[in-house]
């Protein structure tokens, strides 16, 4: 496949910045002739490119488990590296309900 001229490069990243979504990024693929990953590629390393950020069903931010392992930890000054076999459903409950106590005694 021919390498992106600077002209290309340039009305790729002008008609998605008029729309950055992954729509847009699958329309421009098939208006020039290009992979999805490719023009994604491009507006990467052009600095444009906005990555979808994912979300849970219930709409929150998705956080791992060793995140909210290493939280609980903080918050009670413990170490529990155990807690990293709980259920991620009930570590995040149990990060809630200890961040709702610290701030409700401060």
């Amino acid at each position: 496949m021919e390498r992106y001229t600077d002209e290309l490069a340039e009305s790729i990243k002008n008609d998605y910045l008029l729309e950055p979504t992954l729509d847009n990024v699958k329309a421009l693929s098939e208006k020039y002739n290009r992979s999805t990953k490719s023009i994604i590629a491009k507006l990467s390393s052009m600095g444009v490119y906005k990555s979808i950020v994912r979300k849970t069903k219930d709409g929150r931010d998705i956080i791992k488990k060793e995140d909210l392992v290493k939280k609980i930890e903080e918050a009670l000054g413990i170490s529990a590296p155990s807690l990293i076999k709980t259920a991620k459903l009930d570590l995040r409950a149990l990060e809630e309900a200890i961040s709702e106590r610290i701030f409700d005694n401060t």
